[in-house]
Protein backbone atom coordinates (compact mmCIF):
# COMPACT_ATOMS: atom_id res chain seq x y z
CA UNK A 1 0.00 0.00 0.00
CA UNK A 2 1.36 3.37 -0.98
CA UNK A 3 0.32 6.19 1.38
CA UNK A 4 0.91 9.91 1.31
CA UNK A 5 2.24 11.65 4.39
CA UNK A 6 -1.16 13.27 4.82
CA UNK A 7 -2.88 9.86 4.74
CA UNK A 8 -0.43 8.53 7.33
CA UNK A 9 -0.99 11.52 9.61
CA UNK A 10 -4.76 11.13 9.30
CA UNK A 11 -4.43 7.43 10.15
CA UNK A 12 -2.39 8.20 13.26
CA UNK A 13 -4.91 10.83 14.37
CA UNK A 14 -7.87 8.55 13.67
CA UNK A 15 -6.30 5.73 15.68
CA UNK A 16 -5.42 8.10 18.54
CA UNK A 17 -9.00 9.36 18.72
CA UNK A 18 -10.48 5.86 18.63
CA UNK A 19 -8.12 4.72 21.40
CA UNK A 20 -8.96 7.81 23.47
CA UNK A 21 -12.70 7.19 23.09
CA UNK A 22 -12.18 3.55 24.12
CA UNK A 23 -10.26 4.72 27.21
CA UNK A 24 -7.25 2.74 25.97
CA UNK A 25 -3.64 2.97 27.08
CA UNK A 26 -2.68 6.67 27.46
CA UNK A 27 0.87 6.19 26.14
CA UNK A 28 -0.50 4.89 22.83
CA UNK A 29 -2.82 7.88 22.51
CA UNK A 30 0.02 10.32 23.24
CA UNK A 31 2.39 8.61 20.81
CA UNK A 32 -0.10 8.48 17.93
CA UNK A 33 -1.53 11.96 18.51
CA UNK A 34 1.94 13.47 18.97
CA UNK A 35 3.17 11.84 15.78
CA UNK A 36 0.13 13.08 13.87
CA UNK A 37 0.55 16.60 15.25
CA UNK A 38 4.18 16.64 14.19
CA UNK A 39 3.41 15.33 10.70
CA UNK A 40 0.55 17.80 10.13
CA UNK A 41 2.78 20.67 11.30
CA UNK A 42 5.26 19.83 8.53
CA UNK A 43 2.62 19.52 5.78
CA UNK A 44 1.36 22.49 3.74
CA UNK A 45 -1.60 24.40 5.12
CA UNK A 46 -4.85 24.71 3.21
CA UNK A 47 -6.13 27.62 5.31
CA UNK A 48 -4.69 30.40 7.45
CA UNK A 49 -4.88 28.52 10.76
CA UNK A 50 -1.42 28.67 12.37
CA UNK A 51 0.32 25.39 13.18
CA UNK A 52 0.17 24.59 16.87
CA UNK A 53 3.99 24.67 17.05
CA UNK A 54 4.17 28.09 15.46
CA UNK A 55 1.44 29.36 17.78
CA UNK A 56 3.34 28.06 20.83
CA UNK A 57 6.54 29.67 19.59
CA UNK A 58 4.87 33.07 19.19
CA UNK A 59 3.29 32.71 22.64
CA UNK A 60 6.63 31.73 24.21
CA UNK A 61 8.30 34.74 22.57
CA UNK A 62 5.68 37.02 24.12
CA UNK A 63 5.99 35.45 27.57
CA UNK A 64 9.77 35.54 27.67
CA UNK A 65 10.25 38.81 25.76
CA UNK A 66 12.83 36.94 23.69
CA UNK A 67 12.17 37.73 20.02
CA UNK A 68 15.18 35.54 19.12
CA UNK A 69 13.60 32.39 20.62
CA UNK A 70 13.71 29.50 18.16
CA UNK A 71 11.38 26.56 17.71
CA UNK A 72 14.05 24.07 18.87
CA UNK A 73 14.15 25.80 22.25
CA UNK A 74 10.48 25.02 22.97
CA UNK A 75 10.38 21.71 21.10
CA UNK A 76 11.03 19.64 24.21
CA UNK A 77 7.86 20.98 25.79
CA UNK A 78 5.95 20.07 22.65
CA UNK A 79 7.37 16.63 21.95
CA UNK A 80 9.04 15.68 25.23
CA UNK A 81 6.27 13.42 26.54
CA UNK A 82 5.77 11.82 23.13
CA UNK A 83 9.47 10.97 23.03
CA UNK A 84 9.39 9.66 26.61
CA UNK A 85 6.61 7.18 25.82
CA UNK A 86 8.38 6.20 22.58
CA UNK A 87 11.88 5.52 23.94
CA UNK A 88 12.43 3.00 26.70
CA UNK A 89 16.21 3.11 26.55
CA UNK A 90 16.74 6.20 28.68
CA UNK A 91 18.55 5.26 31.89
CA UNK A 92 17.33 8.42 33.66
CA UNK A 93 13.64 7.51 33.15
CA UNK A 94 12.24 4.47 34.91
CA UNK A 95 8.71 5.92 34.88
CA UNK A 96 6.80 8.37 32.70
CA UNK A 97 3.98 10.51 34.08
CA UNK A 98 1.04 10.79 31.64
CA UNK A 99 -1.80 13.01 32.81
CA UNK A 100 -5.19 13.70 31.29
CA UNK A 101 -4.16 17.25 30.38
CA UNK A 102 -1.11 15.85 28.54
CA UNK A 103 -3.31 13.51 26.51
CA UNK A 104 -5.70 16.35 25.72
CA UNK A 105 -2.86 18.67 24.69
CA UNK A 106 -1.53 16.19 22.14
CA UNK A 107 -4.98 15.34 20.78
CA UNK A 108 -6.04 18.98 20.42
CA UNK A 109 -2.69 19.83 18.79
CA UNK A 110 -3.15 17.05 16.26
CA UNK A 111 -6.78 17.99 15.61
CA UNK A 112 -5.91 21.67 15.12
CA UNK A 113 -2.96 20.91 12.84
CA UNK A 114 -5.11 18.44 10.90
CA UNK A 115 -7.76 21.11 10.45
CA UNK A 116 -5.01 23.44 9.22
CA UNK A 117 -4.17 20.85 6.55
CA UNK A 118 -7.77 20.55 5.41
CA UNK A 119 -8.53 17.21 7.04
CA UNK A 120 -12.21 16.36 7.06
CA UNK A 121 -12.78 15.42 10.68
CA UNK A 122 -14.28 11.97 11.20
CA UNK A 123 -17.01 11.22 13.71
CA UNK A 124 -14.48 9.92 16.23
CA UNK A 125 -12.29 13.02 15.78
CA UNK A 126 -15.25 15.31 16.45
CA UNK A 127 -16.38 13.21 19.41
CA UNK A 128 -12.85 13.32 20.84
CA UNK A 129 -12.79 17.11 20.60
CA UNK A 130 -16.25 17.40 22.18
CA UNK A 131 -15.27 15.14 25.09
CA UNK A 132 -12.08 17.09 25.70
CA UNK A 133 -13.98 20.37 25.75
CA UNK A 134 -16.65 18.90 28.04
CA UNK A 135 -14.01 17.56 30.47
CA UNK A 136 -12.11 20.83 30.46
CA UNK A 137 -15.39 22.67 31.11
CA UNK A 138 -16.21 20.33 34.00
CA UNK A 139 -19.05 18.69 32.06
CA UNK A 140 -17.60 15.20 31.87
CA UNK A 141 -19.98 13.10 29.82
CA UNK A 142 -20.70 9.44 30.42
CA UNK A 143 -18.88 7.08 28.07
CA UNK A 144 -20.39 4.28 26.07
Amino acid sequence: MRLTKLQMAIGHLQAACELYLADAHPASVVLLAGTAEDMFRCLPATNDTPAVGEHMLQYARQLTTRPDLRYREIEDDMVGLRNSVKHVNRDDESHVEVGRSDIHRYLVGALMNGFRCGVELSESMVETYVRIVDVDDGLERPTG
